[in-house]
């Protein structure tokens, strides 16, 4: 299964190397990839350089600039397996699904949806025809365990910061 990992934003240098936009918590996890996918193309990586918040791309067969460019806008995924998540880190389809509830076993709802912000992500639950959002925050996830579709929130915490949506 493949995943979306980031976009292609411009050619760097001019021996065919693209920059990366990543949409992953770190670069750092695509260090052991050999094959991304641009689009639906399939391209053997020559070489990565994680930075920051994107990282420098070569593929076999993309020797120069005016080739690189061609690659500009284009959407890059990786095999799922190919990218090494640290421990406690997930994707964010694994969480979509999950059941969520409150340290005191009060059932929340479904998470239905996640909004990806820059200062947080919002995820979005709906229990029946409710639906309510919170930001994802430290101080409010207490524990989250994909395998078995559950996360639980601290309910003080929670009761500070969720959004009711008005129907």
């Amino acid at each position: 299964m493949k995943i979306l990992i980031g976009k292609i934003v411009k050619a760097q240098g001019i021996k065919g190397e693209v920059k990366v936009e990543c949409y992953l918590d770190s670069p750092a996890v695509l260090k052991k990839v050999s094959t991304l996918f641009v689009g639906t193309t399939s391209r053997a990586v020559k070489s990565v350089r994680p930075s920051k918040d994107c990282w420098y791309v070569s593929f076999v067969g993309v020797d120069d600039r005016n080739t690189a460019e061609t690659l500009r806008g284009w959407e890059v995924y990786a095999l799922r397996t190919d990218v090494e998540l640290a421990e406690g880190s997930y994707f964010l389809e694994d969480v979509i699904g999950c059941d969520v509830f409150l340290d005191n076993g009060k059932r929340v709802g479904e998470v239905t949806e996640v909004l990806q912000y820059g200062s947080a992500d919002v995820y979005i639950v709906k229990d029946g025809k409710k639906s309510l959002s919170f930001p994802w925050l430290k101080d409010l996830i207490s524990n989250v365990d994909v395998q078995s579709k559950r996360i639980t929130l601290n309910n003080d915490r929670f009761e500070q910061v969720v959004v009711y949506d008005e129907d």
